[in-house]
């Protein structure tokens, strides 16, 4: 008769300032009968150090050809565009407002991206995986492959809350077009 495997559950409230990652994780976590408790645990370590969108345990060691743990659809290439993401881009070599004459102006830029999306969750996946891709994309000139984005803001992604569309569905005639806003100017 064949061992069952014994399934454990494991709160772990993750705080990885490194990579602005911060959740609570409540996970099930089956130990194969061969698989010792060190490997177990190392496979909870591993999760949790990687932990992203889409990570999740596999069959483990009744499937050697798979790894412990697999990011699945990181980018959500499956799931509808049904976002808006615009990228702002500020301070273009701006970092030294000084630099000598014979020196190259240093290649820095300030990149915000916003995303607005029927939900705040959808608008957080979208803004996760925009971030991986811009960390590990490869462009000409890149000097490593890693370490190369600076992030201003801890965590990285920021909800902002709701998001609204102004819009204009009437013009309104006036004789004076100061009269519906009144301001003041005062010289001091």
């Amino acid at each position: 008769m064949a061992l069952n495997s014994t399934v454990y559950n494991i709160v772990v409230e993750l705080s990885d300032i490194d990579r602005g990652v911060y959740e609570s994780l409540d996970l099930r976590v089956a130990q194969h009968p061969s698989e010792s408790a060190e490997y177990m645990v190392t496979r909870v370590l591993a999760y949790c150090l990687e932990y992203t969108e889409g990570i999740e345990f596999t069959q483990g060691l009744s499937n050697a050809d798979e790894p412990a743990i697999v990011v699945r659809d990181l980018v959500c290439e499956d799931t509808p565009e049904d976002y808006t993401l615009r990228f702002r881009v500020y301070g273009v070599d701006g970092v030294r407002m000084n630099v000598p004459p014979n020196e190259a102006m240093p290649g820095q830029v300030f990149i915000m991206a916003e995303c607005i999306a029927p939900t705040r969750e959808r608008a957080s996946e979208v803004v996760r995986t925009c971030k991986q891709f811009l960390l590990h994309y490869c462009y000409p000139r890149r000097p490593a492959t890693a370490g190369n984005i600076a992030f201003p803001f801890t965590p990285p992604e920021i909800s902002v809350g709701p998001a609204y569309r102004f819009t204009v569905y009437h013009l309104l005639h006036v004789d004076d077009v100061a009269a519906p806003s009144p301001f003041e100017v005062e010289t001091l």
